[in-house]
């Protein structure tokens, strides 16, 4: 989630990763940081191109960028462009979430829904979705119903309708035209880890 990988207009990848631990963005830009010039995040693929642009590291020959994920989809299904779902593209920031489309000028695909992205050896092959979204769909068998994830960090989830902005909790988009209300903090696995060594000591 939130990363990039640089690709030419065959689907050949042209970068390494640059990961969601990008820390590049909070670097200063003008008298703020590339960051919080964009309104995003840190490690925000948007961020991130944006930080490369600027300082004209983007390799020659890219023509856009995706996620991980959907560079793995492109080369099961042999594509020369990637398909990114509304999930992972809302990750990059800079994303309206009523809409379901970007706020800046993109030349990236952004498809909603369930959707395949083609076939791997005559194997049905979906669009990549957001890792978030992923664990609740795979989970939970109504929209009345809560996920609890506890991993490197932890977080709570629920389905509802509409996108309303909140201080105490993250909209993400899900699929039907539904969302995501998602509680997260930063301290999951770590939390467990400090409660086995107070136990230990």
């Amino acid at each position: 989630m939130h990363g990039i990988v640089y690709v030419d207009n065959k689907g050949n990848h042209l970068s390494p990763l640059y990961t969601w631990q990008d820390g590049r963005g909070n670097e200063p830009f003008g008298d703020t940081t590339y960051a919080e010039y964009l309104g995003c995040s840190s490690g925000y693929g948007h961020v991130t191109d944006f930080y490369n642009r600027t300082n004209n590291l983007v390799p020659e020959g890219a023509s856009s960028f995706c996620t991980i994920q959907d560079y793995f989809v492109m080369r099961l299904c042999k594509l020369t462009k990637a398909l990114i779902h509304t999930t992972d593209a809302a990750s990059f920031g800079l994303y309206d979430l009523k809409k379901r489309c970007f706020t800046c000028d993109s030349n990236l695909e952004v498809v909603d829904g369930y959707r395949l992205a083609g076939s791997y050896k005559n194997i049905p092959v979906s669009v990549a979705i957001g890792d978030n979204q992923a664990s609740v769909l795979s989970s939970l068998s109504s929209d009345r119903e809560a996920l609890i994830n506890i991993g490197t960090g932890s977080q709570v989830s629920v389905i509802c309708e509409k996108a309303e902005v909140s201080k105490d909790f993250e909209v993400r988009p899900y699929f039907e035209e539904k969302y995501l209300a998602v509680g997260a903090a930063l301290c999951g696995g770590r939390a467990y880890a400090v409660l086995k060594e107070f136990f230990k000591s």
